[in-house]
């Protein structure tokens, strides 16, 4: 079986790094606690994957090529239920004949077939509508559903760069004199005219013959890329590698993670949850698990955790957010919503909110009216929560069951991922589901665990078959 290399980096590292050695990958570019922790010698070389945070800590991007990306993909969702999974389908590395189609103030609007892309260009540049051009995606674009574009070529190697512009460039990870310098007096001796190459830091104390064998290898895949070009006319991929997936680890999945890093270093309840409230809650679980690395108890290192955190956290009276994710990754923050009432450990929490604004009531068909409230119940851990609609009398005009992945309870409010299936009870107890399609239509997209397809229809059988006090 092939051995595929891996970087990770970030919050999740010490538990990706765990499972990827189970899966037999190689772990490269490791920190030295990480190297400590799981007995790795420091490997400076090339990688098939790369995996870093994503911007708010819920999860990671990974980029990498496609099979080792579909074996990483494969284990995860083995042990994570709620795992979500938003493949991007265009290679963040790809290379493609597009034709314009728009300029607007110095920005190329270019159909690539899959989609259209744009591209900044200067002010002396001329082009015209339908006019083919050779672009690169830009893969800082990974994600977006209109990619922004180069000019510039760039194919990457395991150990090399090539780039259509002459010159060498040395990765500044190389800081060793000698290393810098006989890498590029042998850039010298390959570059042409027309292309050039950049150092990765993986070519640090490798052989020439590898370095020469694979720029050559990429020199002639330029050409050939260069050839393919020329000869089409229709906006499509003429070559890409590489590809992006954003994760998302909710609740349950932040679980098995802390699970699989206790067991190589000591780590706090809820660890991975704690380092995705911000930078202060995850200075504080540094300074807990060092008490836990000199053998103080876990259970009292908890408690004065809890303790040193609370005032970072919401109380009643305050006014939270509410992050409704869906499975495709758009965020719909719902608020500002008030804390009525709460558990001690804000397991359980009551919130209200003003309804604003008219039209009729999801699933409900009741009109919306000026002086109508709405109570929710959000816990901890749960798959679903209940929202009642109030008029201004108080009498309920129905009551709401959103379906997500279990609650997750933060600093700033509440976050789940939605699974997009609902049911309603009216103000006569009639129940009716909404929106099983949509789920449904998620797991077929692969956003969505195959595997949670069961939990999701016995918690739909589960409301059906719960008996709710309509006052």
């Amino acid at each position: 079986m092939k051995q595929y290399h891996a970087r990770v980096r970030g919050i999740y590292c010490t538990a990706l790094t765990k499972m990827l050695l189970d899966m037999n990958f190689k772990i490269v570019q490791a920190s030295e606690i990480i190297q400590d922790r799981l007995e790795l010698n420091e490997e400076i070389d090339f990688y098939d994957i790369d995996i870093k945070d994503r911007d708010d800590k819920q999860g990671i991007k990974v980029t990498g090529l496609m099979e080792p990306l579909n074996i990483f993909i494969k284990n995860l969702r083995e042990y994570m239920l709620d795992i979500i999974i938003r493949r991007w389908p265009i290679p963040i590395d790809g290379i493609y004949v597009g034709k314009v189609t728009d300029i607007h103030q110095h920005i190329l609007y270019i159909d690539i077939g899959e989609t259209i892309g744009t591209l900044k260009i200067e002010k002396t540049d001329k082009y015209s509508i339908g006019e083919k051009i050779l672009v690169q995606i830009n893969r800082e674009s990974a994600g977006r559903k209109h990619p922004y574009l180069l000019k510039e070529i760039r194919i990457p190697g395991k150990y090399v760069i090539l780039i259509d512009k002459p010159g060498v460039k040395i990765s500044r990870k190389i800081v060793d004199k000698n290393c810098r310098e006989k890498l590029y007096n042998l850039g010298r001796k390959l570059v042409e005219d027309n292309i050039g190459l950049i150092w990765r830091s993986s070519s640090k104390n490798k052989d020439e013959e590898i370095l020469i064998e694979e720029y050559n290898s990429l020199k002639e895949l330029y050409y050939k890329i260069i050839s393919n070009a020329e000869e089409e006319n229709t906006p499509k991929m003429i070559w890409g590698s590489q590809y992006f997936i954003d994760i998302e680890f909710p609740y349950l999945s932040k679980i098995f993670l802390d699970n699989i890093r206790s067991k190589v270093a000591p780590t706090i309840k809820n660890h991975h949850r704690f380092r995705a409230s911000g930078p202060i809650i995850s200075k504080y679980v540094d300074m807990a698990e060092r008490l836990l690395e000199r053998g103080d108890k876990p259970e009292n290192v908890y408690k004065k955790f809890l303790n040193t955190i609370d005032k970072y956290y919401f109380c009643e009276g305050d006014y939270i957010k509410i992050y409704h994710v869906k499975p495709d990754g758009k965020v719909i923050v719902m608020g500002p919503a008030k804390v009525i009432e709460m558990s001690w450990d804000r397991s359980k929490i009551y919130v209200e909110r003003r309804i604003m604004g008219r039209g009729v009531y999801d699933g409900l068909d009741i009109e919306k009216e000026e002086g109508d409230y709405a109570i929710t119940v959000f816990e901890e851990g749960k798959w679903s929560y209940e929202t009642r609609y109030y008029n201004r009398e108080n009498k309920l005009k129905g009551i709401y069951i959103n379906i997500n992945t279990p609650i997750e309870v933060y600093p700033f409010g509440i976050r789940y991922i939605d699974l997009e299936v609902d049911v309603t009870i009216d103000k006569d107890g009639i129940k009716k589901v909404h929106d099983l399609s949509l789920f449904k239509n998620a797991i077929k997209m692969g956003f969505l665990n195959p595997k949670i397809e069961e939990r999701v229809l016995n918690l739909i059988m589960e409301v059906e078959n719960k008996q709710f006090q309509l006052d």
